[in-house]
């Protein structure tokens, strides 16, 4: 009876697998920034029929930063589990297995501005097919990306917006020689402060200092502020060459030595301002100011003395008489701190009748 025979398919092998990515942020001051955490998830999935095995080598991660500098994963990839139940380094049709890694971001990665990253797997059949898969990281097969001619390999690009920022602030200190008063060739040390308060390298840093009398009269002092610490260390850098990262510090110096002109305007007004240079090149990406100028008060004390002195013009006689002259010697002494100007002299002879 040949009507009721069994009919019989033959089932063949039908390897496939897929390899997927994924990144979450752990953000620790809402900056992404050095010290935050990249975690990645790795997925591989059986899209065949037959099992699929692989060692740990097998695993091939490749992480750059935006340059094409290498960057090393700070942990794993290590496996977590399989949605099956399955041993490491095998699953079953259907089935997908789980591994995470970690970066942790560095300074230079940030300066640079991007983390890409790339896995691919290789997974044996029963039979010793080797199959190759790489995760596309943009999960979008109509884009190439990174222009290689293959539109489903992708990296998984992580973008690190940059985020500069700088802060300065400005102290005095008045060295008055121990009289208590500010006065001419009295010294005022100012000690500037420039802190790196964004996320990203700066150089170039340009501190401008502009000092003012209260007169108006406005000089700019920025060739005389000099580089003192880097964090509080001493050091002999050259101030063109000083690179801050993120929250290092910077202090200069400045000394000035008060003049006439100075005292006579009676006070002296500070202001200084920084700039400085991203990473990327670009040009007083980041700048501040203090916020109130400095104001050293100068301890005017306007003086002068007049002495008076007679000398006879007798004729040589003895006596002073009609004819005779009288030479008066006025003598008037500036004994303050501060130009004098518009002095009037009056001078009344009264007899004594």
């Amino acid at each position: 009876n040949t009507e009721n025979d069994p009919t019989r398919i033959t089932m063949g092998s039908n390897p496939d697998v897929l390899v997927t990515k994924t990144q979450a942020l752990t953000d620790n001051d809402g900056t992404l920034g050095v010290g935050d955490i990249v975690t990645y998830t790795i997925s591989i999935s059986n899209q065949g029929n037959v099992p699929l095995s692989w060692s740990a080598s097998d695993i091939t991660d490749v992480m750059t930063d935006g340059d094409g500098n290498t960057l090393s994963l700070t942990s794993g990839p290590v496996w977590e589990y399989s949605n099956k139940g399955s041993s490491i380094g095998s699953i079953i049709d259907g089935e997908t297995a789980f591994y995470t890694a970690t970066y942790v971001i560095e300074q230079s990665t940030v300066d640079q501005g991007s983390i890409q990253n790339s896995v691919s797997v290789k997974v044996s059949t029963p039979d010793g097919t080797i199959i190759e898969a790489t995760a596309d990281g943009d999960n979008d097969d109509t884009n190439d990306a990174d222009l290689d001619g293959d539109s489903e390999n992708d990296p998984l690009v992580l973008v690190i917006p940059h985020q500069p920022s700088i802060e300065i602030t400005k102290t005095s200190v008045e060295n008055d020689g121990g009289d208590g008063a500010m006065d001419v060739d009295d010294t005022i040390d100012y000690t500037i402060t420039v802190t790196n308060t964004g996320n990203v390298s700066l150089s170039n840093i340009l501190v401008t200092d502009i000092l003012t009398d209260g007169l108006g009269n406005s000089t700019d002092e920025s060739i005389n502020v000099l580089l003192s610490t880097i964090n509080g260390s001493s050091t002999t850098i050259a101030p063109a060459a000083v690179v801050l990262s993120p929250d290092d510090d910077a202090t200069y110096t400045l000394r000035y030595t008060i003049d006439q002109d100075d005292m006579n305007s009676g006070r002296l007004s500070n202001m200084a301002s920084v700039s400085a240079d991203c990473p990327d090149g670009t040009a007083d990406c980041a700048d501040d100011q203090i916020d109130i100028a400095v104001e050293n008060e100068l301890d005017q004390a306007p003086a002068m003395t007049l002495t008076k002195a007679a000398t006879l013009n007798d004729g040589n006689d003895g006596s002073l008489d009609i004819g005779d002259t009288i030479t008066y010697t006025l003598t008037l002494t500036n004994t303050g701190n501060v130009s004098l100007t518009n002095v009037s002299l009056s001078d009344t002879i009264t007899d004594l009748s």
